[in-house]
C-alpha cells in the first residue's frame, strides 16, 4: 500500500521542464527514483501474489494429506474444497504472472534508458542489479506455474479415478447381488449407465495423470527425488506410453496404471456380455463369471466393500 501510494505520487511529478542535459542531475534523479519506485511496486504486487498462491497450494496439499487411501473413505470425498482452492490458486497465479511480466517489461526499458552521466554511474547500477533480481523471481513464477498446473491435474486425476472406481464398484456389486444367473449378471451390468460413466472417468484419470506428468517435467527448481516420485505416482512409465496393465513389485503403481487396469476390466466385461448372444459360448461365460467372483475389488483401496 505504501509503495502504491508513493508510486502514484512519483508518477504525478512533471519533469518536462527539467533539462536532461543540465550538469545538475535533477532530471535524472527524479526519473530514476520514479522508475525504480514504479518497478518496485509491480515487483511487490507479484511477490504478494506469489505468497498468496503458495498459501492456496498449501491448502490443497493439506486437504490431500488428510485423505485416507488405506480404506474406502476416500471414495466419499467431497471435492468442492479441492476445486475451490485450486481455482483460487490459479486466479492468484494469473495476477502474479501479469504483475511480474509488467515488472520485467519495465525493467527492460529502464535498463536501456539513460539518466545522464552522473546518475548512470552512481544509481543506475542499483537499478540493473534489481532488474537481475526480477529475472530470478520471474523464473520462480514460471516454476510456480508448472507446480500449480501439476497439482491441478493431480487433483483432477485422483478425483476422476476415485469417482470412477466408486461407480464401477457399485455397478458390479449391484449386478452381483441381484443376478438370477450368470447371464442375468452381465445383462444387469451393461444395462447400468454408470458402467460407461466409470469407463469415461478412468479415461479422464489417465489423461489428467499424463498432463500432470508433463507439467511437472517442466519444473527445474524442485528436488529431483520429489519430482520423480510425484511423476511416478501420476503415470508410470512416462507418457505417451501406455501404463502397465498389471503393476508389480518392479513397477510403480500409478494412478494412470490403476485407471488403465479398471478400464481394461470394463472393456473385458462389455466384450463378455456380447458373447451371451451366442449359445455355444455359455460355458465360456460361466468360466469367466467364476473367475470374476474371485476378484477382490476393494483391495485397490486396502479394505472395505
Amino acid at each position: 500500500g505504501d509503495l502504491s501510494s508513493a508510486n502514484t505520487t512519483m508518477q504525478a511529478i512533471d519533469t518536462s521542464d527539467l533539462n536532461p542535459s543540465s550538469p545538475l542531475p535533477f532530471w535524472g534523479s527524479v526519473e530514476i527514483i520514479r522508475d525504480m519506485t514504479n518497478l518496485l511496486t509491480w515487483f511487490a504486487l507479484a511477490a504478494a501474489n506469489g505468497t498468496q498462491c503458495y498459501t492456496a497450494i498449501e491448502g490443497v496439499l493439506t486437504t490431500l494429506q488428510g485423505l485416507d487411501f488405506n480404506g474406502t473413505d476416500v471414495l466419499d470425498t467431497q471435492w468442492d474444497d479441492f476445486a475451490t482452492n485450486v481455482s483460487n490458486a490459479a486466479t492468484i497465479f494469473s495476477a502474479a504472472e501479469a504483475n511480474i511480466n509488467s515488472a520485467s517489461t519495465l525493467s527492460t526499458s529502464y535498463t536501456a534508458k539513460t539518466y545522464g552521466p552522473l546518475i548512470d554511474g552512481s544509481i543506475k547500477p542499483m537499478l540493473i542489479e534489481f532488474s537481475q533480481m526480477l529475472d530470478s523471481f520471474s523464473s520462480n513464477v514460471t516454476e510456480m506455474g508448472f507446480l500449480l498446473d501439476g497439482l491441478s491435474y493431480t487433483v483432477n486425476s485422483i478425483q476422476s479415478f476415485t469417482e470412477g472406481f466408486k461407480l464401477f464398484n457399485s455397478t458390479f456389486t449391484l449386478a452381483m447381488n441381484n443376478k438370477d444367473n450368470e447371464t442375468h449378471f452381465f445383462q444387469l451390468l451393461v444395462a447400468d449407465p454408470n458402467l460407461n460413466i466409470s469407463e469415461d472417468l478412468m479415461g479422464y484419470a489417465i489423461f489428467n495423470a499424463s498432463a500432470g506428468w508433463i507439467e511437472i517435467n517442466g519444473a527445474t527448481l524442485i528436488d529431483i527425488s520429489v519430482k520423480t516420485n510425484w511423476q511416478n505416482i501420476l503415470f508410470y512409465p512416462a507418457p505417451p506410453y501406455d501404463p502397465p496393465n498389471s503393476p508389480n513389485a518392479t513397477e510403480a503403481i500409478s494412478i494412470a496404471g490403476l485407471a488403465h487396469e479398471i478400464r481394461t476390466k470394463i472393456t473385458a466385461l462389455k466384450a463378455a456380455s456380447t458373447l451371451l448372444e451366442a449359445e455355444e459360448n455359455q460355458t465360456l461365460i460361466e468360466e469367466l463369471f467364476a473367475y470374476m467372483e474371485t476378484l477382490d475389488l476393494s483391495s485397490i483401496f486396502g479394505g472395505g466393500g
